[in-house]
């Protein structure tokens, strides 16, 4: 309903712009109904065609206000009244201009109803700024081949100052923003509100910097309301367009994607690029989890990882996989940091935590004694009840949580530390095995030893790929080694991907290593089978 009545408003603002060509229209159509109906009612004496006359008072209606639009109903009744070549009584010919300019003035009161009906669906009801509807209305003159600049203004601290103020003082705040931007913007440039926080404007662009610090400088205006002094934060994101698709409301939504950047990484401006929409169809991706965790599109991959005093299996890493029917195989590095910015993180750990104990359980009733690694948040640690949860799960499956080793990733153990360094100690006293995840990356490891009791450390992949060819590298690695030794900490070293690097690690004194050079990782349906054929050859003892 409301987009039918936005668009008859809009039909009607075409038809009010030809004011002189809509005269001519309307007089020169009741003098043909005059000349009609002065020829017919000479022959016949009936006024037959005089309903004919309806059609130029109701356009005049349409095109013209309740002020004047009446005018053209007392023409119409003078017409077919006393200039009339045929005598009628007095009484007849006045009714009917009585009723011609009745029907006019109510008919242009409907029409005015309306127009002010669907101008409303154009403005914010709150503030009468003017919202998203006016870029239906294309009739601004723009030039196709032009740049076109499309600004989305978003107030960061909109929240706040609701709280603070309450929502009268804050749509306050609007406006004196919105006259802001009118008083320093040119006359044909766009301003809108179309949401509570944000305004979207649209102008040619001249020249790039200089048009932004007047945006800026425009922004930095002092708001004050009676006595308060208002502090407002702002975020803009800017997309440039030709003037052809400046009223494409995708290129506005553009614009609030670039100021969303700007925001999440602390910078007041940004411009529109293509790798920002792939940024947000990547966050789509949290819109589908619980759906795609329903329809069993996750499912665990396992590495192993190689004692490398004995050559064998020591245990596997689980690794999740997301297999998306559109996008196919998704990977680790593109949800997980997504999903661990939500609760949904709690979720996925469980069902990870849940699909490893199935398979050390299948194992041990093989008679495989075998452990798996599984990797958790801290934002995992910092629910209360997880300890309790995944303790649950494992007594579930029939296992022992000391066949569970939980790896966390060093670089997120900042914040919350001593939450963190009790829930770790709970998670050892229930009987799990704690690793350290991605050592040497952050800028504390070495702080972290002393800070948390846990039972091996995982030198981060970068110090082993190129180990055989980085002296560098090799010497960290060595230092660390020793370190985690002395601390009686076992050490994994992940990324081995050839054989200088394996030896290497070997003769250093390394626990276990883990890569591409032992294995890929391997489905979870085909582990055992893979378990029981390598270590019936012994392959690993033969590397």
């Amino acid at each position: 309903m409301q987009e039918k009545q936005i668009k008859r408003y809009q039909i009607l603002l075409k038809l009010r712009k030809h004011k002189i060509l809509n005269t001519i229209f309307v007089l020169v159509f009741m003098l043909l109904v005059y000349l009609i109906v002065n020829f017919t009612v000479q022959i016949t004496g009936q006024f037959t065609y005089a309903h004919a006359m309806y059609i130029p008072i109701l356009y005049a209606s349409f095109v013209y206000n309740k002020k004047t639009s009446w005018i053209f109903g007392m023409i119409a009744g003078l017409l077919l009244g006393p200039l009339l070549m045929y005598d009628q009584f007095l009484m007849n010919w006045l009714f009917r201009l009585f009723f011609f300019v009745t029907i006019s003035l109510l008919s242009s009161i409907a029409i005015d109803e309306l127009r002010e009906d669907s101008r409303l669906f154009s403005v914010n009801q709150d503030t009468n700024i003017p919202n998203q509807n006016v870029l239906k209305n294309q009739d601004i003159p723009l030039d196709n081949e032009a740049s076109y600049a499309i600004y989305s203004i978003i107030l960061n601290n909109c929240s706040l100052l609701v709280d603070l103020f309450g929502m009268d003082i804050y749509e306050q705040v609007l406006i004196k923003i919105y006259n802001n931007l009118k008083q320093g913007f040119k006359k044909n440039t766009l301003i809108m509100q179309p949401e509570h926080d944000k305004f979207w404007i649209m102008g040619r662009l001249y020249n790039h910097e200089e048009d932004l610090k007047n945006l800026w400088e425009i922004l930095k205006k002092q708001i004050v309301l009676g006595e308060i002094f208002i502090y407002v934060e702002y975020t803009i994101g800017m997309n440039v367009v030709k003037g052809g698709a400046a009223f494409d409301f995708d290129n506005y939504y553009r614009a609030d994607i670039a100021a969303r950047y700007a925001h999440k990484h602390s910078r007041f401006y940004a411009e529109f690029n293509e790798s920002m929409i792939y940024q947000q169809q990547q966050f789509a991706l949290i819109g589908e989890f619980t759906n795609a965790m329903k329809k069993g599109q996750f499912y665990l991959d396992y590495q192993p990882i190689i004692d490398l005093k004995t050559g064998s299996v020591s245990h596997f890493e689980a690794l999740i996989r997301w297999y998306h029917p559109r996008q196919g195989l998704i990977t680790p590095d593109t949800f997980i940091p997504l999903i661990e910015q939500t609760h949904l993180i709690h979720q996925l750990t469980e069902f990870v935590i849940s699909e490893a104990c199935k398979q050390v359980s299948l194992f041990q009733k093989q008679g495989i004694p075998i452990k798996t690694s599984v990797n958790i948040s801290v934002k995992n640690l910092l629910d209360g009840r997880f300890v309790e949860n995944i303790t649950s799960l494992v007594k579930a499956a029939g296992i022992s949580p000391a066949q569970i080793f939980l790896e966390i990733v060093e670089t997120e153990m900042l914040d919350n530390s001593e939450i963190t360094k009790n829930q770790i100690l709970k998670l050892q006293e229930a009987g799990f095995s704690i690793a350290i995840d991605d050592f040497g990356k952050g800028y504390s490891s070495i702080s972290y030893l002393s800070k948390y009791q846990v039972d091996a450390i995982k030198i981060d992949n970068t110090f082993n790929f190129n180990l055989h060819s980085d002296f560098t590298a090799g010497k960290i690695v060595r230092k660390m080694i020793d370190l985690a030794h002395e601390l009686d900490l076992k050490v994994v070293c992940e990324g081995v991907e050839n054989q200088e690097s394996y030896l290497l690690l070997r003769n250093f004194g390394a626990d276990f290593a883990q890569g591409y050079y032992f294995s890929r990782p391997i489905q979870d349906k085909s582990l055992l089978a893979w378990y029981q054929e390598n270590v019936t050859n012994n392959i690993f003892l033969k590397i």
